[in-house]
């Protein structure tokens, strides 16, 4: 572990201390240089490098020898790979001279290398003709030359031992570039302008060139770098415009200013130093309002007054200088050949002046128009502008400058309905007035708003003068108002069985506003069974709109809607009021009983019902006494042998006549007819059919669906006779019709499995006898003729025996409780069973399959 320490310090310190290091090639450690080598020129190129980057190095000379020459640093940044330093000659030579010093290279870290160096001075001579076999001499370049442009070349050989060829490098300006080539031996490099000139700017540019690898004389001369001053001038063309010398940034004009006095100088002078024009002087009218008031000189510059001050007040803005724009133009001599048209913006320039009006004699300030009037509609929103058309001008001047210019705006009499804006103008302010508050904008109370405009002076030192403007606007109307019902809910009676155009109720509604807008119509009526209304659009008259009108006092006591009301004729505002329909209960409904027909049976002893018997009907009207029941027996009660509870409904046998009927009472079947009838007007009654069976009797009321619209009679009484092992009694066979109300859930389905879509519904009395028997065999048989299979009978338990297989079953039963009737109905794919019942203790559960 202490061994990784140690080498990762060593790794660390090794890494620490990387120093730049000279290049081999160029470490200037024994230079031969010729005595005639000139004061100034470069005489050696160095280089080095650093594995850290830590650029730019900085290269220097130290100790006593070194003060013969002089290091110029080249620039170097971080993304160099390398950083280099020219090394001019500083003193003058003389052969054999021998100077030893040394030369350091410091990285950004202080990181430092140090070399030991010699200059040996030689006997040579530097032949420049050699070394640069074309040297150009001072370069003379029009400053409006393009871009690009070829000015010059060098041409540069290369050093004799060299494999590569001699470089040519330019320094000491962006303005221009080398584009180099070589052939063999030399290096030719011509020069290019890089970017425009500007004579007034610069007219001289000193230029470096420099050539490494170049041609030397290896025995008295080993420098790697050679190099001379290229000087270029610009020249002069006429490609700048005059300049005017210093102007006052203002100038005050003094009110005793009279026409054809001088305002002011200007002077302006040729941009072109080398070739200067002379100038010429005017104004530019164009857009300028002032112009017209002064003229120019054109050969002094001189500006003076060609208007009186009264006249420039009147255009003027207080505290606002009057600007004139002058022109100075080059005079182009006569005797100037060109063939072309010289460029105005070359020739021509302009300044502005600033010119400031003193305080004239004080006037009032005062408004374009006198007065102005508008229309305006009612209400209208806070913001909204007053719009003043020809020929009102909505300005308010005052002549005066500085304080005397400066006033308010105010609104008069206007009850802060308006408001204006700006509040505060100076010599001239264009004024807007706008709603602030529209309370008073109503055209049902004001047809128009009348007030004023005042323009005061703010002036603290003297009297304020002012001016004011009146100003009407007329009020418009607009449909602002919706209509307003003279009553705030409506309502009305009406029957049940009241007929179509039966009047209900009138209704009114206004509307404040005029023409259109304040023609009200009766537009809708909304709720349920508004279409059961009319609604008349102009009158507002409400009646009945059909017969079948729908308003049932069974059904509610009173519906209701709303009434809307639109002005505009019957397209604008609306307003809507409610309106309640009572229904009056009319005796419309008779009383219905429970089924039809009732049947009851008599205790043992006949003085009594087996169970209560009670005869019910009821009544559909909503309201006593349409919907108060009473009872009576109309027909079959011979020596009034029963009694009925006229309210209750309740059958009673008459116990002063039991004696009289007691055998009867054992043998027969009393038929009864009962009237049900309400206590309305007209009365509304309906009758039920009630029969009284004796006590020994089993006689049963039953229904039965069959197949078939119409079927035999005799077929039928005699099948169920077969089914029920009684003897059957039909009192009716009706056509069933869907959804009549037949008691139908009591009723025997015998339909099932059949494909006839028509069905009969069949009432008849089953009869019983003690013993009664239903004889399989013989219902066996019917059935078979029917085409319906009987299968045998398996036993389940003690109680029921029950087979079911398809298409019928056959269930029996040794006992069961007592039932009122035929009753129970269900069915098995195809199957259907039917449970019968009655009160001797033989009973019979049949499924059979009807076809």
């Amino acid at each position: 572990m202490w061994g990784v320490v140690v080498m990762m310090g060593c790794l660390v310190g090794a890494v620490s201390t990387n120093y730049p290091m000279f290049d081999i090639n160029t470490q200037m450690r024994t230079l031969l240089l010729p005595a005639d080598a000139r004061i100034g020129s470069v005489i050696y190129r160095l280089r080095a490098t650093d594995s850290d980057r830590d650029y730019p190095l900085i290269f220097a000379a130290t100790d006593y020898g070194s003060y013969v020459i002089r290091i110029d640093n080249l620039p170097c940044n971080s993304n160099s790979s390398y950083c280099e330093a020219n090394v001019f000659l500083e003193r003058s030579l003389v052969p054999d001279q021998i100077f030893k010093f040394r030369i350091t290279v410091r990285d950004t870290k202080g990181d430092t290398t140090t070399i030991p160096v010699s200059i040996k001075v030689t006997n040579g001579v530097t032949d420049f003709n050699e070394v640069f076999p074309h040297i150009p001499g001072v370069v003379m370049i029009p400053e409006d030359t393009k871009v690009g442009t070829e000015l010059e070349y060098v041409i540069v050989k290369k050093h004799p031992r060299s494999l590569r060829q001699a470089s040519l490098e330019l320094w000491g300006s962006s303005e221009f570039k080398f584009q180099q080539s070589s052939k063999k031996d030399t290096t030719t490099g011509v020069i290019k302008l890089a970017s425009s000139l500007d004579y007034e700017t610069k007219t001289m540019y000193k230029l470096s060139v420099f050539a490494t690898g170049m041609w030397v004389d290896m025995a008295t001369d080993s420098r790697n770098v050679a190099g001379f001053q290229l000087v270029v001038v610009v020249t002069d063309i006429q490609d700048t415009p005059p300049v005017f010398d210093p102007i006052e940034p203002i100038t005050k004009l003094n009110p005793n200013l009279t026409e054809g006095d001088v305002v002011m100088r200007v002077t302006a002078r040729d941009g072109d130093k080398g070739s200067p024009r002379p100038v010429k002087y005017g104004l530019v009218s164009e857009g300028n309002p002032f112009t017209v008031f002064f003229n120019i000189d054109q050969d002094s510059g001189d500006i003076r007054l060609a208007r009186p001050l009264k006249e420039l007040n009147t255009v003027s803005t207080s505290h606002q200088p009057i600007l004139l724009t002058v022109l100075a133009e080059e005079i182009i001599p006569t005797n100037t050949i060109s063939d072309k048209e010289e460029d105005q913006e070359l020739i021509s320039t302009t300044a502005t002046v600033a010119l400031l009006l003193e305080q004239l004699e004080n006037s009032p300030p005062y408004f374009e128009s006198h007065k102005y009037v508008t229309h305006l509609a009612e209400n209208s929103p806070q913001g909204t502008a007053l719009v003043f058309g020809e020929p009102y001008v909505t300005e308010v001047r005052d002549n005066d400058l500085g304080k005397y210019g400066v006033f308010s705006l105010t609104l008069e009499k206007n009850n802060g309905t308006f408001e204006i804006s700006p509040t505060v103008g100076e010599r001239q302010a264009s004024f807007i007035i706008r709603v602030r508050d529209y309370t008073l904008l109503d055209y049902e109370i004001n047809k128009q708003v009348n007030f004023k405009i005042w323009a005061k002076e703010l002036n603290p030192n003297q009297k304020s003068l002012s001016a004011s403007a009146d100003v009407i606007v007329h009020l418009t109307d607009e449909n602002d108002n919706p209509p307003v019902f003279l009553q705030d809910n409506y309502s009305a009676d009406v029957a049940e069985n009241s007929t179509a155009a039966t009047r209900l109720v009138k209704f009114e509604a206004t509307d404040q506003d005029t023409g259109e807008a304040g023609v009200v119509k009766y537009t809708k009526v909304l709720g349920l069974k508004n279409t059961s209304l009319s609604l008349h659009p102009d009158t507002g008259i409400l009646s009945i709109a059909t017969d079948s009108h729908g308003f049932d006092r069974e059904e509610s006591s009173s519906y209701q809607f709303f009434i809307e009301a639109r002005d505009m004729k019957g397209v604008g505002n609306k307003a809507t009021v409610p309106f309640i329909l009572h229904v009056i209960d009319v005796n419309d409904e008779t009383p219905v009983f429970e089924k039809n027909p009732l049947d009851f049976i008599l205790g043992p002893d006949g003085t009594n019902f087996t169970q209560r018997a009670f005869i019910k009907a009821i009544d559909a009207d909503a309201e006593p006494p349409n919907n108060v029941v009473r009872y009576e027996i109309v027909r079959g009660n011979y020596g009034n042998r029963f009694i009925l509870d006229a309210e209750t409904g309740e059958l009673l046998v008459n116990p002063k006549a039991l004696m009289r009927f007691a055998r009867q009472a054992k043998e027969s079947v009393t038929d009864l007819l009962v009237r049900a009838y309400d206590m309305g007007i007209p009365t509304l009654w309906s009758t039920v059919q009630v029969r009284i069976f004796p006590a020994e009797s089993s006689a049963r009321v039953m229904r039965f669906l069959v197949p078939g619209r119409n079927p035999d009679r005799r077929t039928v009484e005699q099948l169920l006779a077969d089914l029920t092992g009684a003897r059957v009694v039909i009192h009716s066979i009706e056509p069933y019709i869907p959804g009549h109300n037949y008691y139908a859930a009591r009723a025997t389905d015998l339909t099932k499995g059949s494909t006839n879509s028509e069905k009969s519904i069949v009432t008849a009395t089953v009869l019983y006898n003690n013993g009664a028997i239903v004889d399989l065999d013989k219902l066996q048989k019917h059935l078979a003729d029917n085409r319906t299979t009987i299968v045998t009978p398996t036993t389940v338990d003690d109680s029921v025996v029950i087979t079911r297989y398809f298409p019928i079953t056959l269930v029996k039963a040794k006992s069961a409780q007592l039932s009122d009737s035929f009753y129970y109905t269900s069915f098995f794919r195809k199957c259907i069973e039917v449970k019968l019942e009655h009160s001797f203790g033989f009973y019979s559960f049949l499924y059979y399959y009807w076809h």
